[in-house]
């Protein structure tokens, strides 16, 4: 009984590990988007393949995966053996609110985007 209890508690601290690390990538990466969008254009101008499209695709992925992941082991770590069944609450509803907003982000960024081929 202790070991499956120990489990939740892992699984607890597991998902909001997952939820710092997709909160992270998601400001990141939010960062990045913001910083090359034209507010009078209405879109993001960058270089295909460049360095920062890559930041943004892959920072919203990562965040994406890690607040999924995170929404699913935070969903079967809430159980009734679990002692810290309030902390397992938290880190759905941070997870569930992380992987909503990185999915927004990653749909903005993509709808949004005017990439430009540069030859050299």
């Amino acid at each position: 009984m202790a070991r499956r209890r120990n489990r939740y508690e892992a699984m607890t601290r597991v998902s909001l590990i997952l939820a710092g690390l997709g909160g992270v990538m998601l400001l990141a990466a939010a960062a990045a988007l913001l910083e090359k969008f034209n507010w009078h254009e209405f879109e993001i101008v960058l270089e295909w393949g460049g360095n920062r499209f890559l930041l943004i695709l892959g920072g919203s992925g990562v965040a994406i995966v890690s607040s999924g992941v995170g929404f699913f082991v935070a969903l079967s770590s809430i159980h009734r053996l679990n002692t810290q069944q309030k902390l397992a609450w938290i880190s759905f509803a941070i997870n569930a609110v992380l992987l909503a907003l990185s999915l927004s982000e990653f749909l903005f960024f993509w709808f949004t985007k005017e990439p430009i081929r540069i030859k050299t």
